[in-house]
Order: structure tokens, then C-alpha cells, then sequence
């Protein structure tokens, strides 16, 4: 599968609308409480990213693939990250954060028609190994992000990060205006076929695993980890590598995931295994005696997450026609954005009921427990592709 310009571009196009919305976030938990926030009130914050999600993502894939087009979602949706990361800038009570962390959520519902735009540049067999590329583009734009945003918040101040963030949007929706829509033809979807395609038994499957493996990766990686860093006075780069060293794992292995690991092992294994990871990674942060251990951590979860979220987004849309992957897409990143309302939420408010330890070996038993639904509700698929 050899990359062409189409690709290279919308690659680096994904990587800046990501960056967009993921500059600020090692700073925003803090920023938060020290904006007036209470604890739980960060979490809702910071989980808020995922209501939009829950709302929209299905239906701006139903109206897309009634369209046949995708170029114009992705558009909106940098401009409106760009508008939310201003809006943060400019205005910083806790409100004010909560309107601007729902406004980007409504930006990253565009990347349902970033992951189909770029799967239907290769062929269909190759849509495990496009979509880990995708997943890879992700999470390479948001440790850019990450780093950079470290540098801004010590060079000028943590606030500055959103200005950052919405000056990175703007590169990367010049690049956006060059992107090409596929030449596909497509038939519009009838409702019969999208009622079908709501009901296809691994779509269902993937999506209600992936709310797990978001609520893990956002509860306890992007915001409870660098909350639990205060207690060794992290500094704001410190603060910035937990966050980064998350994502660098995911950035280098989520290709590796679809290209190599699902099409060997079989998405069941390949998935149950980054489960078991993220378990661990929520395990381990009661025991840190240092920030070097709670570094470690989040290598681990990231690890997990690179295994588990590209094997998971390959399965949603295994079974289906080109013409029905932006619904189906739709509705698996609209089930999944449950987990990063829910993981933030349900992490803030047992930290500030039963404690912050406690909290995450919840969390260790909610990715445990989606090990097991990986173990039983995935079909095994030896050491074949999914997608033939």
C-alpha cells in the first residue's frame, strides 16, 4: 500500500485539525480549577468534548453520505475549532470553558468524514491498514500539539496555548481547501439500509468496546494523570510529556495495529490485549512514588489504546459497503463519545467521592472488563484480515 499526494495531504491535514483541539489540553484540567472549577466540574469540562459527539457525529454521517461528500464537513469542522480555541482565549471563566470544549466537540465530529475520505483513497483491503495510518496521523497531530504547547505554556503562559491552538487551525485549513473528495460513486443510502447497518452485529460491537477504551484513555490519561502529577509539583512541561507520552505510542503503533498485528494475530486477540494494558496502566498510578512512574503509565496506556481503538475502528466498519462507512463511522464515533463524556465524568466524581486512588482501580475494572467482552463478543478471526 503505497502513500500518493491525496494521502500525504489529507495525513498532515488530520494532524493539524487535531492539533487544533489538543494544544491545551495537559493545561486545561488545571487551568480549570484555577479558573474557579470544582472537581467534578473538571471533569465534566473536559468530558463535555464528547457530548457533541454523542449528538452529531451519526447524523452529520447520515447527511454526508447523502451528500457524497465529505470535503465540506472537514472544512466546518477546523473553522470550528478554530472558533472554540479563540473563545477559551479570550474568555476563561469555567462557562466559558465549558462552551468552548462542547463547541470542540462539535469540530471533532468532522473526523468521521476524515477517516472515510482517507480509507476510500486505498481499496477496500486495505482498509484496516488505512485506518491504523489514520488513527497513527491522529495521534502523531496531537503529541506535535502537546509538545508545542508545552513550550508555549513556559515561554508565555498556560492561556496562551489556545491561541496557539487556533493559530495551528488555521494552517491546517489552508491545507484542508487542497484536499481532494474521492471519486467513488456512491448511491445515497435508503433507510432500510441504514437501519441495517445500525443493527450489523460488529458495528455494535466495536463501538459499545470502544466506549471503554475512550473513558480509559481521556479519564485517566488526559485528565486525572496530570491532576495526580500535582503532588510532585509537575512543572508545565512536565505536565505536557504525561500527555505526550500517551500519545507517542499511539502515534508509532496504531498503523503497525491494521498494517501487521489484526491481520496476524486477529482483532480479538490484538484488542483483548490493549485492554489488558489499559488495565494495568490505571493499576499502576496508586503505586507511583514518582512522576518517572507515572511517565510509565502512560506509555502503558497508550500502548493498550494503539492496540485496542485501530483494531476496533477496522471491526465497525468490516462487514459494510463504501456507500454505508460514513453512517456506520457515524454511529461508532457518536457510541465511543460516550466514553470521553463518561470517562472524565465518572473518574471527577469518584475522585471526589471515594478518593483518587480507588478511582482508578475502577477504572483498571472497567478495561478488564472490556477485555472480556472482547474475549466473548469478537468473533475470532485466526490469523486472517478482517476485510479480505
Amino acid at each position: 500500500m503505497k502513500l500518493k499526494r491525496p494521502q500525504v495531504l489529507l495525513y498532515f491535514v488530520n494532524a493539524f485539525f487535531w492539533m487544533t483541539i489538543y494544544t491545551y489540553v495537559p493545561f486545561l484540567p488545571e487551568y480549570a480549577r484555577n479558573a474557579g472549577a470544582s472537581i467534578t466540574m473538571v471533569g465534566i469540562i473536559t468530558g463535555s468534548y464528547g457530548i457533541m459527539q454523542i449528538l452529531l457525529r451519526l447524523p452529520l454521517g447520515l447527511l454526508s453520505d447523502r451528500l457524497r461528500r465529505r470535503k465540506p464537513f472537514i472544512l466546518s469542522g477546523i473553522a470550528v475549532g478554530i472558533a472554540s480555541s479563540l473563545f477559551m482565549f479570550f474568555i476563561g471563566t469555567p462557562a466559558a470553558l465549558l462552551a468552548g470544549r462542547l463547541l470542540a466537540g462539535l469540530s471533532a465530529c468532522a473526523y468521521v468524514q476524515m477517516t472515510v475520505l482517507f480509507s476510500s483513497y486505498y481499496d477496500i483491503r486495505h482498509t484496516p491498514k488505512s485506518l491504523g495510518l489514520v488513527e497513527g496521523s491522529s495521534a502523531a497531530g496531537q503529541l506535535a500539539a502537546m509538545l508545542l504547547g508545552g513550550l508555549a505554556a513556559g515561554l508565555f503562559s498556560e492561556r496562551h496555548t489556545f491561541l496557539l491552538a487556533a493559530l495551528l487551525g488555521v494552517v491546517g485549513l489552508a491545507l484542508a481547501s487542497f484536499t481532494q473528495e474521492s471519486h467513488m460513486e456512491r448511491k445515497p443510502a435508503s433507510t432500510a439500509e441504514i437501519g441495517a447497518t445500525l443493527r450489523e452485529k460488529t458495528l455494535v460491537t466495536a463501538s459499545v468496546l470502544a466506549i471503554i477504551a475512550l473513558a480509559v484513555n481521556f479519564g485517566k490519561a488526559f485528565v486525572f494523570s496530570p491532576l495526580a502529577a500535582a503532588v510532585f509539583n509537575a512543572s508545565p512541561l512536565q505536565k505536557s510529556a504525561l500527555t505526550m507520552l500517551v500519545t507517542l505510542p499511539i502515534a508509532l503503533f496504531s498503523s503497525l495495529t491494521g498494517s501487521r498485528l489484526v491481520p496476524r494475530f486477529g482483532t480479538r486477540a490484538v484488542a483483548t490485549a490493549g485492554f489488558l494494558l489499559q488495565a494495568a496502566s490505571c493499576a499502576m498510578v496508586p503505586f507511583a512514588p514518582s512522576i518517572e512512574w507515572l511517565y510509565a503509565s502512560q506509555i502503558v496506556t497508550g500502548l493498550g489504546y494503539a492496540l485496542a481503538f485501530p483494531a476496533l475502528m477496522a471491526l465497525s466498519v468490516s462487514a459494510l459497503p463504501a456507500e454505508r462507512r460514513a453512517t456506520a463511522m457515524g454511529f461508532y464515533q457518536s457510541v465511543y463519545g460516550i466514553g470521553i463524556f463518561g470517562g472524565p465524568w465518572l473518574t471527577g466524581l469518584l475522585t471526589a467521592t471515594v478518593g483518587q486512588d480507588p478511582a482508578f482501580f475502577i477504572n483498571a475494572g472497567l478495561a478488564l472488563l472490556a477485555a472480556a467482552g472482547a474475549l466473548l463478543f469478537i468473533a475470532a478471526a485466526g490469523k486472517k484480515p478482517l476485510i479480505h
